[in-house]
Protein backbone atom coordinates (compact mmCIF):
# COMPACT_ATOMS: atom_id res chain seq x y z
CA UNK A 1 0.00 0.00 0.00
CA UNK A 2 1.05 3.40 -1.02
CA UNK A 3 1.47 5.94 1.46
CA UNK A 4 0.92 9.06 -1.64
CA UNK A 5 -1.83 10.80 -1.43
CA UNK A 6 -5.24 10.25 -0.30
CA UNK A 7 -6.96 7.09 -0.15
CA UNK A 8 -9.54 6.71 -3.08
CA UNK A 9 -7.14 8.73 -5.26
CA UNK A 10 -8.84 12.02 -4.18
CA UNK A 11 -6.33 14.87 -4.76
CA UNK A 12 -6.36 17.63 -2.27
CA UNK A 13 -7.68 21.27 -3.65
CA UNK A 14 -4.94 23.06 -5.05
CA UNK A 15 -5.15 27.27 -5.40
CA UNK A 16 -5.46 28.64 -9.32
CA UNK A 17 -2.54 29.60 -10.49
CA UNK A 18 -3.64 32.80 -12.71
CA UNK A 19 -5.89 33.76 -9.53
CA UNK A 20 -2.89 34.61 -7.25
CA UNK A 21 -1.45 35.83 -10.49
CA UNK A 22 -4.14 38.26 -11.32
CA UNK A 23 -3.80 39.22 -6.70
CA UNK A 24 -0.57 40.28 -7.83
CA UNK A 25 -1.16 41.83 -10.64
CA UNK A 26 -3.65 44.16 -9.50
CA UNK A 27 -1.52 45.10 -6.10
CA UNK A 28 1.69 45.90 -8.38
CA UNK A 29 -0.26 47.48 -11.07
CA UNK A 30 -2.29 50.13 -8.43
CA UNK A 31 0.99 51.59 -8.13
CA UNK A 32 3.04 50.76 -11.03
CA UNK A 33 1.07 51.14 -14.07
CA UNK A 34 -1.99 51.92 -13.12
CA UNK A 35 -4.81 51.30 -16.03
CA UNK A 36 -2.96 48.61 -17.56
CA UNK A 37 -2.41 46.33 -14.61
CA UNK A 38 -5.63 46.90 -13.45
CA UNK A 39 -7.40 45.46 -17.26
CA UNK A 40 -4.66 43.05 -16.76
CA UNK A 41 -5.63 41.92 -13.68
CA UNK A 42 -9.51 41.59 -14.52
CA UNK A 43 -8.52 39.65 -17.57
CA UNK A 44 -6.66 36.98 -15.52
CA UNK A 45 -9.48 37.30 -12.69
CA UNK A 46 -12.00 36.10 -15.55
CA UNK A 47 -9.47 33.54 -17.11
CA UNK A 48 -9.38 31.90 -13.21
CA UNK A 49 -12.52 32.01 -12.08
CA UNK A 50 -13.79 30.08 -15.97
CA UNK A 51 -10.72 27.52 -14.42
CA UNK A 52 -12.45 27.27 -10.86
CA UNK A 53 -15.60 27.08 -11.90
CA UNK A 54 -14.82 23.91 -14.45
CA UNK A 55 -12.31 22.57 -12.43
CA UNK A 56 -15.08 20.69 -10.70
CA UNK A 57 -13.60 21.46 -6.83
CA UNK A 58 -9.88 20.60 -7.62
CA UNK A 59 -9.02 24.30 -7.89
CA UNK A 60 -9.66 27.01 -5.27
CA UNK A 61 -8.97 30.99 -4.85
CA UNK A 62 -11.90 32.44 -5.46
CA UNK A 63 -10.96 34.66 -2.71
CA UNK A 64 -8.15 35.90 -4.30
CA UNK A 65 -10.25 36.29 -7.86
CA UNK A 66 -12.62 38.84 -5.68
CA UNK A 67 -9.93 40.55 -4.29
CA UNK A 68 -7.96 41.09 -7.55
CA UNK A 69 -11.65 42.41 -9.36
CA UNK A 70 -12.36 44.62 -6.86
CA UNK A 71 -8.56 46.24 -6.21
CA UNK A 72 -8.55 46.43 -10.37
CA UNK A 73 -11.49 48.27 -10.72
CA UNK A 74 -10.55 50.65 -7.77
CA UNK A 75 -7.49 51.02 -9.91
CA UNK A 76 -9.00 51.78 -12.79
CA UNK A 77 -11.52 54.16 -11.28
CA UNK A 78 -8.84 56.24 -9.14
CA UNK A 79 -7.11 56.45 -12.99
CA UNK A 80 -10.23 57.91 -14.59
CA UNK A 81 -10.83 60.21 -11.75
CA UNK A 82 -7.35 61.36 -12.16
CA UNK A 83 -7.88 62.17 -15.33
CA UNK A 84 -10.80 63.53 -15.60
CA UNK A 85 -9.58 65.84 -12.84
CA UNK A 86 -6.65 66.83 -14.70
CA UNK A 87 -8.90 67.65 -17.68
CA UNK A 88 -11.45 69.89 -15.61
CA UNK A 89 -8.12 71.40 -13.89
CA UNK A 90 -6.80 72.22 -17.54
CA UNK A 91 -10.15 74.11 -18.25
CA UNK A 92 -11.02 75.76 -15.10
CA UNK A 93 -7.05 77.00 -14.12
CA UNK A 94 -5.68 76.92 -17.62
CA UNK A 95 -7.99 79.77 -18.75
CA UNK A 96 -7.72 80.86 -21.98
CA UNK A 97 -5.34 83.15 -24.07
CA UNK A 98 -7.53 86.35 -23.68
CA UNK A 99 -5.89 87.10 -20.53
CA UNK A 100 -2.53 87.55 -22.11
CA UNK A 101 -3.83 90.10 -25.11
CA UNK A 102 -3.43 92.93 -21.74
CA UNK A 103 -0.11 91.91 -21.02
CA UNK A 104 2.48 94.15 -22.67
CA UNK A 105 6.18 92.55 -23.38
CA UNK A 106 8.67 93.17 -21.02
CA UNK A 107 11.44 95.79 -22.61
CA UNK A 108 14.48 93.92 -23.69
CA UNK A 109 17.51 95.62 -22.66
CA UNK A 110 19.49 97.40 -25.56
CA UNK A 111 22.90 96.21 -26.07
CA UNK A 112 25.16 98.52 -28.31
CA UNK A 113 28.68 97.47 -29.11
CA UNK A 114 30.84 100.17 -30.13
CA UNK A 115 34.13 99.47 -32.39
CA UNK A 116 36.79 101.65 -31.88
CA UNK A 117 39.81 101.17 -34.16
CA UNK A 118 43.20 102.97 -33.05
CA UNK A 119 45.97 103.41 -35.59
CA UNK A 120 49.38 103.60 -34.34
CA UNK A 121 51.18 106.91 -34.11
CA UNK A 122 53.43 107.52 -37.07
CA UNK A 123 51.60 105.68 -39.54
Amino acid sequence: MSNYGAPGGYEQPRAAGKATAALIVAIIGLFVCAPIGGVVALILAGQAAREIRESGGRLTGESSVKAARVIAIIEIALFAFVVLGSIIAIVVLGGSDEDLDDVQPTPQPKIVLRAYVVEPAGA
